[in-house]
């Protein structure tokens, strides 16, 4: 810390820190000095951007290599004290000994802004707002940061997202020598295409005909997270199973049907879309069928930020909880079962990393919530 400044911090108004692509943003710079200092500007920034990382090991040249992209959804950037034109060659202004306090005032894009999101090794889509002092000695330039959560307009009471899903349906034969034998036949629907955490996943009926030799021995349901991660044509993609459900059902030669069928969702990141790093997610249906591939049946959904109506009350909190977001961000950078698969070089390995968890404001000072204590003193 530089030794005029005694605090350098960012307070935003709303205190959950959750904001919609649309929504203003509104917050203090807050700036203590242990003297009187001149400056040219003090300068805040809006900023948002997707970014992800590939580490690739090339065989030829027998060293590992870093991949890197980059999307930037938002960016701009004004002052908040001093002239925008000010130049080095004047003498600037000063600031006296003391508080400061300086407002700012930002709009977030009404646009596609994807849900903030916390990966391994730098993949990550991250906004926050950064603010500096300019000054005639441009290496000692203080700057702080604070993030925030974006979460995108995915709203589950659209048309084509309550829509309940048409009937798919699945079959499989076994041969033994020169018979056949079969079909053993799965069909099922779920009750719509999308969902926010703290919802039910209903599986509105499942029916099992087995015209087979081959018990079955359970019904299977699970939700499971696909992250991608791209960079330079390089491609990185994990699964992670976030919830699981088995019904005991010994059959034989019979029909049976299963109804009300549930998975609960668990805090979960929403969909996400963008060029750099895309997450979606699909409930899998398949029975377990000892000594052979399952028979399933798949259903991507999207995970949702705004709740149907008649379960509003039941995910508002969970959707508006910074602490139930952040545990959500967090839980998608646990251990991902990661496979690893490459666009363009069929013979070369990409390398993936296990995600860990990574969340809450960049700051080289103190945080804001040392302000109170360092005021008092």
């Amino acid at each position: 810390m530089l030794p005029f400044v005694r605090i350098f911090a960012i307070e935003l108004s709303q205190t959950e820190e959750v904001y919609y692509p649309g929504q203003a943003i509104q917050g203090t710079v807050i700036l203590v000095l242990k003297k009187d200092i001149q400056i040219y500007r003090i300068k805040v920034r809006l900023f948002g951007r997707a970014k992800s990382r590939i580490q690739h090991y090339d065989r030829r040249q027998d060293k590992w290599k870093t991949y890197t992209e980059e999307e930037v959804f938002v960016d701009d950037a004004k002052s908040v004290f001093g002239q925008e034109s000010a130049k080095k060659e004047e003498s600037g202004n000063t600031l006296e000994k003391g508080r400061h306090d300086f407002q700012f005032h930002f709009n977030l894009p009404n646009a596609k802004l994807p849900s903030s999101y916390e990966g391994s090794k730098g993949n990550n889509i991250r906004y926050f707002i950064e603010a500096w002092i300019e000054m005639k000695e441009e290496n000692s330039n203080p700057i702080v940061t604070k993030t925030f959560t974006v979460l995108e307009y995915i709203d589950c009471n659209l048309v084509d997202r309550r829509t309940p899903y048409a009937v798919m349906e699945a079959e499989k034969y076994f041969c033994c020598f020169l018979c056949r034998h079969g079909p053993l036949r799965i069909l099922a629907s779920l009750d719509r295409k999308a969902y926010c955490p703290g919802e039910n996943i209903h599986l509105r009926e499942i029916q099992i005909e087995n015209n087979s030799n081959v018990a079955v021995d359970a019904v299977k349901m699970k939700l499971v997270q696909s992250v991608l991660y791209k960079a330079r044509g390089r491609r990185s993609k994990g699964e992670k199973i976030y919830a699981n459900k088995k019904t005991t059902l010994p059959l034989s030669k019979d029909t049976a049907t299963l109804k009300n069928e549930t998975l609960t969702i668990p805090a979960l990141p929403p969909t996400i879309t963008s060029r750099p790093i895309s997450i979606s997610y699909f409930v899998k249906v398949y029975l377990d069928i000892p000594r052979a591939f399952d028979l399933h049946l798949t259903f991507p959904i999207e995970i949702a930020t705004i709740p149907i109506q008649r379960t509003r009350s039941i995910v508002h909190s969970l959707l508006l909880d910074p602490n139930a977001i952040n545990n959500a961000l967090l839980s998608s950078s646990l251990a991902l079962k990661e496979s690893e698969m490459e666009e363009n070089d069929a013979d070369e390995n990409v390398i993936t990393t296990q995600p860990k968890p990574v969340l809450g404001p960049i700051a080289k000072f103190k945080t804001n919530d040392s302000i109170a204590s360092a005021l008092s003193c």
